[in-house]
C-alpha cells in the first residue's frame, strides 16, 4: 500500500473524533473550525475550504494552524491548479495514525484517508464533494470505479448535492439517474445510510430558506459491525457562517 503517514505514536483514547463540515468558502468558518474545536475533533473533514494567499506572491493555500496539519487530496499541488474542494486537518493524538491514498485517487472532489491506531481495525474514509459541474466525472461517478478495499471498515461521507427518498423522507423527491445508479451501487455494497432520514444539514439560500439534505455518510458491512461511526448526529450549532451544518 502506498500512503502518507502522518503521526504513529501510541495510542491515549478509544474513539476518533472526526467532524465534517463545508465550509462555502468562508474563512470564518475554516477558522471557527480550526479554533474551537481544538479539543473536540481528531480530524476535520472539509468540503469547500477556503483557499487563501499564503505567500506575498499571492500562493493560495490552505489556512494554517499550529496545533492542525492539512492534509490535501493531491501529493504536490502548483499554483495555477484548480481550487481543491475536499480536504482535511488532522491534529497529532497519540496512537492516531493518519494516511492519505494518493495510490488510489488524486482528485480535487475526492480525498481517501486511512484512520488507525492500535488494538483497533483500520478505517478508510472518503471524504467527497459531488460538483454537478463537471458532469461525466463527477465524485460520484468516479467513486464506484475506485479499487476500493470493500471487505474493510469504509464510510464514504461528504457533500453529495443528491435529493432521494432515502434520506429526504418526503413524499415527492425527484432525482436523477446518476443518483439511482449511487444508490444501486451503495446497495449492491452492503452501505447503509448513517443520516437520520428527514434531517436536514443544509439551509438554502431561497426566499424561504427551505433545508434539505445534503451532506450524507454511508457505511459497509464491517464497518457497521464494528460500531463505525458511533455517535453519530447534525450540530446546527457548528456551522460558524457556512450555510450547511457539522456532522
Amino acid at each position: 500500500m502506498s500512503s502518507t503517514p502522518i503521526s504513529n505514536t501510541t495510542a491515549s483514547h478509544s474513539q476518533i473524533k472526526v467532524l465534517q463540515l463545508n465550509c462555502n468558502r468562508k474563512p470564518t468558518t475554516t477558522h471557527g473550525l480550526l479554533n474551537e474545536q481544538l479539543d473536540k475533533a481528531d480530524i476535520l473533514l472539509l468540503q469547500e475550504p477556503q483557499w487563501a494567499k499564503i505567500s506575498p506572491d499571492g500562493k493560495k493555500g490552505p489556512i494554517g494552524h499550529n496545533a492542525w496539519t492539512p492534509i490535501l487530496p493531491f501529493n504536490t499541488y502548483k499554483p495555477g491548479d484548480p481550487e481543491l474542494r475536499v480536504m482535511a486537518y488532522v491534529q497529532h493524538r497519540p496512537g492516531l495514525e493518519i494516511a492519505l491514498r494518493s495510490d488510489i485517487i488524486q482528485d480535487r472532489d475526492v480525498q481517501i484517508l486511512t484512520a488507525s491506531f492500535p488494538g483497533h481495525p483500520t478505517t478508510t474514509i472518503i471524504n467527497m464533494y459531488n460538483n454537478k459541474d463537471r458532469k461525466n466525472d463527477r465524485a460520484s461517478k468516479i467513486i464506484h470505479q475506485l479499487p476500493l478495499a470493500l471487505d474493510q471498515l469504509t464510510i464514504i461521507t461528504g457533500d453529495w448535492n443528491m435529493h432521494h427518498l432515502l434520506w429526504a423522507n418526503q413524499d415527492r423527491v425527484q432525482h436523477d439517474q446518476e443518483t439511482t445508479e449511487m444508490v444501486e451501487w451503495l446497495t449492491q455494497h452492503g452501505f447503509r445510510l448513517i443520516n437520520t432520514p428527514g434531517e436536514a444539514t443544509y439551509l438554502g439560500h431561497t426566499r424561504n430558506r427551505s433545508l434539505s439534505v445534503l451532506d450524507l455518510i454511508f457505511a459497509n458491512g464491517p464497518a457497521t459491525q464494528n460500531a463505525c461511526p458511533s455517535d453519530w448526529a447534525v450540530n446546527q450549532d457548528i456551522a460558524y457562517g457556512s450555510d450547511h451544518y457539522a456532522i
